[in-house]
């Protein structure tokens, strides 16, 4: 998956449910490169969750993230 392929799945799931995506996940198939260039250029950021979990989720960096 590409890194605009990548993003573009993320935007999808947050017009979907307004939720970012479990960060753990991702980077356990093989999305680490493409997540880490994503931050650094500001499209993303990690977000841990302390209330409910103590997940990681990536969320965009453009709106409010659940």
């Amino acid at each position: 998956m590409t890194k605009k392929e990548f993003y573009n799945a993320v935007v999808g799931m947050y017009k979907q449910t307004g939720q970012g995506v479990p960060e753990r996940m991702m980077r356990d198939h093989g999305m680490s490169g493409v997540i880490d260039e994503l931050i650094s250029d500001n499209l993303l950021k990690s977000v841990r969750h302390h209330f409910v979990t103590s997940e990681v989720f990536l969320c965009l960096t453009k709106g409010y993230c659940v």
